[in-house]
């Protein structure tokens, strides 16, 4: 999935697009005009489970939440950078971060969708979308 991630923001036109090869860093990050994003992922589909299931119930909302910490914890640490959210567009998640919409909306986190077929949907708030439309998003 950050591949496809990867691959999206390249087709913008980002520059220095690195997906991380080791835990404890943001999964996909890169650059363009100035405005550095950093892109948290959850969701690959396990290889275990039916197309539309990619976690134990119990476990998809502790990633979300995890997912949503990960970012605030790099917005602490890296000023002005954009947080972006990565998962894959399955029923399941998307239930699970709509229930949480408004507050990512009030901390500016954009959603990214990843398709069966690797395009990527993006979901941001309404007073994002200059700066989205200036970086081609």
């Amino acid at each position: 999935m950050n591949e496809h991630i990867a691959k999206f923001l390249r087709e913008k036109g980002f520059q220095d697009v690195k997906v991380a090869s080791v835990s404890g860093v943001v999964d996909v990050k890169g650059s363009k005009h100035n405005y550095h994003i950093a892109v948290e992922s959850r969701g690959t589909r396990s290889a275990t489970h039916q197309d539309d299931k990619v976690f134990d119930s119990s476990q998809l909302y502790m990633h979300v939440v995890e997912q949503v910490g990960d970012l605030m914890q790099h917005s602490q640490a890296q000023s002005g950078t954009l947080l972006f959210m990565g998962n894959p567009d399955i029923p399941r998640i998307r239930h699970q971060v709509a229930k949480i919409d408004k507050s990512l909306d009030r901390l500016e986190f954009v959603r990214l969708w990843v398709q069966k077929d690797g395009t990527v949907l993006v979901e941001a708030p309404k007073e994002m979308a200059s700066t989205l439309q200036k970086l081609g998003i």
